[in-house]
Protein backbone atom coordinates (compact mmCIF):
# COMPACT_ATOMS: atom_id res chain seq x y z
CA UNK A 1 0.00 0.00 0.00
CA UNK A 2 1.28 3.49 -0.86
CA UNK A 3 1.37 5.69 2.25
CA UNK A 4 1.97 9.39 1.40
CA UNK A 5 4.36 11.15 3.76
CA UNK A 6 2.08 14.01 4.78
CA UNK A 7 -0.66 14.87 7.21
CA UNK A 8 -3.90 15.13 5.17
CA UNK A 9 -5.54 17.40 7.76
CA UNK A 10 -3.26 20.32 6.90
CA UNK A 11 -3.70 22.91 4.17
CA UNK A 12 -0.35 22.73 2.44
CA UNK A 13 1.07 22.02 -0.99
CA UNK A 14 -0.91 18.80 -1.06
CA UNK A 15 -4.18 20.53 -0.25
CA UNK A 16 -6.96 19.34 2.01
CA UNK A 17 -10.11 17.37 1.25
CA UNK A 18 -13.19 19.25 2.48
CA UNK A 19 -16.72 17.89 2.46
CA UNK A 20 -19.61 20.16 1.53
CA UNK A 21 -23.34 19.76 1.01
CA UNK A 22 -23.96 22.02 -1.98
CA UNK A 23 -27.76 21.99 -1.92
CA UNK A 24 -29.57 22.92 1.30
CA UNK A 25 -32.72 25.06 1.56
CA UNK A 26 -33.60 27.33 4.47
CA UNK A 27 -36.71 29.11 5.74
CA UNK A 28 -36.03 31.77 3.10
CA UNK A 29 -37.36 29.43 0.41
CA UNK A 30 -40.06 27.64 2.38
CA UNK A 31 -37.91 24.98 4.06
CA UNK A 32 -38.00 24.16 7.77
CA UNK A 33 -34.54 25.13 9.07
CA UNK A 34 -33.08 28.53 9.88
CA UNK A 35 -29.50 29.23 8.73
CA UNK A 36 -28.26 28.63 12.30
CA UNK A 37 -30.06 25.27 12.46
CA UNK A 38 -28.55 24.34 9.09
CA UNK A 39 -25.08 25.15 10.38
CA UNK A 40 -25.59 23.11 13.53
CA UNK A 41 -26.86 20.13 11.51
CA UNK A 42 -23.99 20.44 9.03
CA UNK A 43 -21.49 20.53 11.88
CA UNK A 44 -23.05 17.45 13.46
CA UNK A 45 -22.62 15.69 10.10
CA UNK A 46 -18.88 16.55 10.14
CA UNK A 47 -19.23 18.78 7.07
CA UNK A 48 -16.55 21.39 6.45
CA UNK A 49 -18.93 23.61 4.49
CA UNK A 50 -22.52 23.97 3.38
CA UNK A 51 -24.07 25.89 0.48
CA UNK A 52 -27.39 27.44 1.46
CA UNK A 53 -29.07 27.30 -1.94
CA UNK A 54 -32.51 28.85 -1.60
CA UNK A 55 -34.84 29.40 -4.55
CA UNK A 56 -34.07 32.82 -6.07
CA UNK A 57 -32.77 34.05 -2.74
CA UNK A 58 -29.44 34.64 -0.99
CA UNK A 59 -30.62 36.03 2.37
CA UNK A 60 -30.25 32.64 4.04
CA UNK A 61 -26.67 32.28 2.82
CA UNK A 62 -25.77 35.83 3.87
CA UNK A 63 -27.30 35.29 7.32
CA UNK A 64 -25.32 32.06 7.62
CA UNK A 65 -22.10 33.85 6.73
CA UNK A 66 -22.77 36.49 9.39
CA UNK A 67 -23.27 33.74 11.98
CA UNK A 68 -20.04 31.96 11.04
CA UNK A 69 -18.21 35.27 11.21
CA UNK A 70 -18.99 35.59 14.91
CA UNK A 71 -18.99 31.92 16.00
CA UNK A 72 -15.97 29.62 16.10
CA UNK A 73 -16.21 26.03 14.91
CA UNK A 74 -19.11 26.21 12.47
CA UNK A 75 -18.84 25.06 8.84
CA UNK A 76 -18.01 27.56 6.10
CA UNK A 77 -21.09 28.92 4.32
CA UNK A 78 -21.08 29.13 0.53
CA UNK A 79 -23.51 31.69 -0.84
CA UNK A 80 -25.67 30.03 -3.48
CA UNK A 81 -29.16 29.98 -4.95
CA UNK A 82 -31.29 27.72 -7.11
CA UNK A 83 -32.90 29.22 -10.21
CA UNK A 84 -35.25 27.70 -12.75
CA UNK A 85 -35.36 27.91 -16.53
CA UNK A 86 -38.69 26.10 -16.67
CA UNK A 87 -39.75 22.45 -17.05
CA UNK A 88 -37.80 21.24 -13.98
CA UNK A 89 -34.58 22.77 -15.35
CA UNK A 90 -32.80 24.06 -12.24
CA UNK A 91 -29.32 25.48 -11.76
CA UNK A 92 -27.28 26.09 -8.61
CA UNK A 93 -25.49 29.43 -8.90
CA UNK A 94 -22.73 28.91 -6.34
CA UNK A 95 -20.97 32.08 -5.28
CA UNK A 96 -24.06 34.27 -5.79
CA UNK A 97 -24.22 37.62 -4.02
CA UNK A 98 -27.57 38.93 -5.37
CA UNK A 99 -30.93 37.21 -5.77
CA UNK A 100 -31.70 36.11 -9.33
CA UNK A 101 -35.22 35.70 -10.71
CA UNK A 102 -36.10 32.63 -12.76
CA UNK A 103 -35.18 33.02 -16.41
CA UNK A 104 -36.49 31.81 -19.73
CA UNK A 105 -34.32 29.68 -21.98
CA UNK A 106 -33.36 32.49 -24.35
CA UNK A 107 -31.95 34.59 -21.49
CA UNK A 108 -30.29 31.71 -19.62
CA UNK A 109 -26.84 31.85 -21.33
CA UNK A 110 -26.61 35.58 -20.62
CA UNK A 111 -27.47 35.10 -16.94
CA UNK A 112 -25.00 32.24 -16.52
CA UNK A 113 -22.28 34.20 -18.31
CA UNK A 114 -22.66 37.15 -15.94
CA UNK A 115 -22.59 34.84 -12.94
CA UNK A 116 -19.38 33.15 -14.08
CA UNK A 117 -17.74 36.50 -14.90
CA UNK A 118 -18.10 37.45 -11.23
CA UNK A 119 -16.32 34.26 -10.15
CA UNK A 120 -19.42 32.11 -9.66
CA UNK A 121 -19.86 28.44 -10.48
CA UNK A 122 -22.82 26.93 -12.38
CA UNK A 123 -24.11 23.47 -11.46
CA UNK A 124 -27.03 21.70 -13.13
CA UNK A 125 -29.22 20.44 -10.26
CA UNK A 126 -30.83 16.96 -10.24
CA UNK A 127 -30.32 16.61 -14.03
CA UNK A 128 -32.50 13.50 -14.43
CA UNK A 129 -35.56 15.74 -14.09
CA UNK A 130 -34.57 17.55 -17.29
CA UNK A 131 -32.66 15.30 -19.68
CA UNK A 132 -35.80 13.52 -20.85
CA UNK A 133 -36.54 16.67 -22.86
CA UNK A 134 -34.94 16.99 -26.31
CA UNK A 135 -34.81 20.78 -26.05
CA UNK A 136 -32.71 20.60 -22.94
CA UNK A 137 -30.10 18.25 -24.37
CA UNK A 138 -29.56 20.82 -27.12
CA UNK A 139 -29.38 23.63 -24.56
CA UNK A 140 -26.89 21.66 -22.47
CA UNK A 141 -24.62 21.18 -25.48
CA UNK A 142 -24.80 24.93 -26.08
CA UNK A 143 -23.91 25.71 -22.46
CA UNK A 144 -20.98 23.30 -22.46
CA UNK A 145 -19.67 24.67 -25.76
CA UNK A 146 -19.80 28.18 -24.28
CA UNK A 147 -18.06 27.11 -21.05
CA UNK A 148 -21.16 28.11 -19.09
CA UNK A 149 -21.68 24.85 -17.20
CA UNK A 150 -19.20 23.72 -14.55
CA UNK A 151 -20.82 20.55 -13.29
CA UNK A 152 -23.80 18.26 -12.69
CA UNK A 153 -25.36 17.29 -9.39
CA UNK A 154 -25.49 13.53 -9.99
CA UNK A 155 -25.40 12.80 -6.26
CA UNK A 156 -28.53 14.70 -5.27
CA UNK A 157 -30.00 12.66 -2.40
CA UNK A 158 -33.43 12.54 -4.06
CA UNK A 159 -32.16 9.85 -6.43
CA UNK A 160 -32.33 7.41 -3.51
CA UNK A 161 -36.11 7.90 -3.35
CA UNK A 162 -36.76 7.43 -7.07
CA UNK A 163 -37.34 4.37 -9.31
CA UNK A 164 -34.42 2.25 -10.48
CA UNK A 165 -34.98 3.57 -14.01
CA UNK A 166 -33.74 6.96 -12.80
CA UNK A 167 -30.54 5.34 -11.52
CA UNK A 168 -29.93 4.05 -15.06
CA UNK A 169 -30.30 7.62 -16.32
CA UNK A 170 -27.78 8.86 -13.75
CA UNK A 171 -25.27 6.35 -15.06
CA UNK A 172 -25.95 7.48 -18.63
CA UNK A 173 -25.43 11.13 -17.67
CA UNK A 174 -22.14 10.21 -15.99
CA UNK A 175 -20.86 8.24 -18.97
CA UNK A 176 -22.14 10.39 -21.85
CA UNK A 177 -21.99 13.92 -20.44
CA UNK A 178 -19.84 14.33 -17.33
CA UNK A 179 -16.82 12.20 -18.32
CA UNK A 180 -16.36 13.31 -21.96
CA UNK A 181 -16.94 16.98 -21.15
CA UNK A 182 -14.78 16.96 -18.01
CA UNK A 183 -17.59 18.41 -15.91
CA UNK A 184 -17.46 18.51 -12.14
CA UNK A 185 -19.60 15.87 -10.46
CA UNK A 186 -21.13 17.17 -7.23
CA UNK A 187 -23.51 16.08 -4.50
CA UNK A 188 -26.04 17.64 -2.16
CA UNK A 189 -28.89 16.60 0.09
CA UNK A 190 -31.46 18.97 -1.46
CA UNK A 191 -32.72 19.24 2.12
CA UNK A 192 -36.09 20.93 2.74
CA UNK A 193 -38.00 19.47 5.69
CA UNK A 194 -37.43 17.79 9.04
CA UNK A 195 -40.23 15.28 8.53
CA UNK A 196 -38.46 13.39 5.73
CA UNK A 197 -35.71 10.79 5.87
CA UNK A 198 -33.36 13.04 3.92
CA UNK A 199 -30.64 14.58 6.09
CA UNK A 200 -28.07 17.31 5.53
CA UNK A 201 -24.91 15.61 4.29
CA UNK A 202 -26.67 12.56 2.82
CA UNK A 203 -25.43 13.78 -0.56
CA UNK A 204 -22.12 15.62 -0.49
CA UNK A 205 -19.13 16.80 -2.49
CA UNK A 206 -15.48 16.30 -1.57
CA UNK A 207 -13.36 19.21 -2.76
CA UNK A 208 -9.55 19.29 -2.85
CA UNK A 209 -8.81 22.82 -1.64
CA UNK A 210 -5.52 24.70 -1.45
CA UNK A 211 -6.60 27.69 0.62
CA UNK A 212 -9.18 28.13 3.39
CA UNK A 213 -12.66 29.62 3.19
CA UNK A 214 -15.12 30.22 0.38
CA UNK A 215 -12.40 31.22 -2.08
CA UNK A 216 -10.65 27.86 -1.84
CA UNK A 217 -13.92 25.94 -2.20
CA UNK A 218 -15.00 27.87 -5.29
CA UNK A 219 -11.57 27.44 -6.84
CA UNK A 220 -11.78 23.67 -6.35
CA UNK A 221 -15.22 23.58 -7.98
CA UNK A 222 -14.12 25.67 -10.95
CA UNK A 223 -11.11 23.43 -11.49
CA UNK A 224 -13.07 20.16 -11.11
CA UNK A 225 -11.08 18.97 -8.11
CA UNK A 226 -14.02 17.04 -6.71
CA UNK A 227 -15.57 13.68 -5.95
CA UNK A 228 -19.27 13.29 -5.12
CA UNK A 229 -20.94 10.75 -2.88
CA UNK A 230 -24.21 9.46 -1.45
CA UNK A 231 -24.35 7.90 1.99
CA UNK A 232 -26.80 5.82 3.98
CA UNK A 233 -29.03 4.84 1.08
CA UNK A 234 -29.73 1.52 -0.64
CA UNK A 235 -27.04 -0.10 -2.76
CA UNK A 236 -26.95 1.34 -6.27
CA UNK A 237 -25.24 -0.45 -9.13
CA UNK A 238 -22.34 1.71 -10.31
CA UNK A 239 -19.58 -0.73 -11.34
CA UNK A 240 -16.24 0.27 -9.88
CA UNK A 241 -17.56 2.87 -7.46
CA UNK A 242 -19.67 0.88 -5.02
CA UNK A 243 -18.66 1.06 -1.34
CA UNK A 244 -21.25 -0.99 0.53
CA UNK A 245 -24.51 0.95 0.65
CA UNK A 246 -22.72 4.14 -0.38
CA UNK A 247 -21.17 5.17 -3.66
CA UNK A 248 -18.80 7.77 -5.02
CA UNK A 249 -18.30 9.32 -8.44
CA UNK A 250 -15.23 11.22 -9.52
CA UNK A 251 -12.70 11.62 -12.28
CA UNK A 252 -8.96 11.10 -12.10
CA UNK A 253 -6.70 12.11 -10.55
CA UNK A 254 -9.06 13.15 -7.76
CA UNK A 255 -10.93 9.84 -7.55
CA UNK A 256 -7.70 7.91 -7.03
CA UNK A 257 -6.31 10.49 -4.64
CA UNK A 258 -9.37 10.32 -2.40
CA UNK A 259 -9.13 6.54 -2.40
CA UNK A 260 -5.48 6.88 -1.31
CA UNK A 261 -6.59 9.06 1.60
CA UNK A 262 -9.20 6.48 2.64
CA UNK A 263 -6.55 3.73 2.56
CA UNK A 264 -4.13 5.90 4.53
CA UNK A 265 -6.73 6.53 7.22
CA UNK A 266 -7.63 2.85 7.56
CA UNK A 267 -3.96 1.96 7.78
CA UNK A 268 -3.21 4.59 10.42
CA UNK A 269 -6.21 3.59 12.54
CA UNK A 270 -5.07 -0.03 12.46
CA UNK A 271 -1.51 0.99 13.47
CA UNK A 272 -2.50 3.07 16.51
CA UNK A 273 -1.58 0.75 19.35
CA UNK A 274 -2.97 3.09 21.98
CA UNK A 275 -6.53 2.72 20.60
CA UNK A 276 -8.74 0.08 22.15
CA UNK A 277 -11.14 -1.95 20.02
CA UNK A 278 -14.04 0.44 20.61
CA UNK A 279 -12.05 3.47 19.44
CA UNK A 280 -10.88 1.59 16.34
CA UNK A 281 -14.47 0.52 15.57
CA UNK A 282 -15.72 4.10 15.98
CA UNK A 283 -13.05 5.55 13.67
CA UNK A 284 -13.66 2.89 11.04
CA UNK A 285 -17.38 3.65 11.20
CA UNK A 286 -16.62 7.33 10.61
CA UNK A 287 -14.51 6.41 7.58
CA UNK A 288 -17.27 4.14 6.24
CA UNK A 289 -19.75 7.01 6.63
CA UNK A 290 -17.53 9.27 4.52
CA UNK A 291 -16.17 11.53 7.29
CA UNK A 292 -12.61 11.31 6.02
CA UNK A 293 -11.26 14.69 7.04
CA UNK A 294 -12.77 14.39 10.51
CA UNK A 295 -10.84 11.16 11.05
CA UNK A 296 -7.68 12.70 9.61
CA UNK A 297 -8.00 15.58 12.09
CA UNK A 298 -8.52 13.15 15.00
CA UNK A 299 -5.38 11.22 14.07
CA UNK A 300 -3.10 14.28 14.10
Amino acid sequence: MFIPDYEPSMINNYGRWQSVDLHVHSIYSGASLTPLEILNSAGAAFLDAVAISDHNEVRGAIEGQIITGSTVGLPVVLSSQEVSAGEHCHFLLVGSTRAQADVNRSKLPEVLQKHRETGGVVILAHPWTTFKNNWFRGLCRELIAGSLLDGMELCNASVLELPRSVVALVRKLWEEWVIPNRLAVVGGSDYHYRNKERKIGLGRTYLKVYEPGEKGLLDALRNRRCVAGLFGGPEIDFPGVMVGGNFYLGQEPWWGELQDLINVLRYRVAQRERFDSRAICFLLQLIAAGHFQAVADLLV
